[in-house]
C-alpha cells in the first residue's frame, strides 16, 4: 500500500481581509466533508448531461475514495463521447469541503453523410 500525501492551501471565504494561507496536510485517510462540482468551457452541452457521470461523487468520505472518484467520472466523460478534454481543478476548503471544477472541452460536431 503506498502511502501518498498531498498539500492543499484552504480557501478562506469569511472575512474581507486578507488571510495568511494555511497549508493543511491532507492524507488519504482525511475526510472529506463534501463535494461540489462545477464544469467550465461548456457550450453545446448542457451540464445537466454530465451529472449523472458524476455520481461517484456523491458518496466520497476520503480523499482516497475522491481520487478513485475522480477516475471513474473521467473514464464515464470519455466514454460519452461528448468532450474532447477534462482537467479536474480541485479546490479545498477550510473545513474540508472539495469543490472540483472539470475545465472540458467539447468535441466539434461530426457531419455525416447520408
Amino acid at each position: 500500500s503506498s502511502s501518498s500525501t498531498m498539500s492543499a492551501t484552504p480557501q478562506s471565504t469569511t472575512g474581507s481581509e486578507v488571510a495568511e494561507p494555511r497549508t493543511v496536510e491532507i492524507h488519504p485517510w482525511t475526510p472529506v466533508n463534501g463535494v461540489f462540482v462545477n464544469f467550465k468551457g461548456l457550450d453545446r452541452v448542457s451540464p445537466l448531461s454530465l451529472v449523472g457521470e458524476c455520481g461517484a461523487l456523491a458518496n466520497v468520505q476520503t480523499f482516497r475514495e475522491l481520487q478513485a472518484a475522480l477516475a471513474i467520472t473521467q473514464a464515464l466523460f470519455s466514454e460519452l463521447e461528448l468532450l474532447k478534454n477534462v482537467t479536474p481543478e480541485i479546490a479545498i476548503g477550510e473545513n474540508l469541503d472539495v469543490d472540483v471544477t472539470f475545465v472540458v472541452q467539447e468535441r466539434k460536431r461530426e457531419l455525416s453523410a447520408g
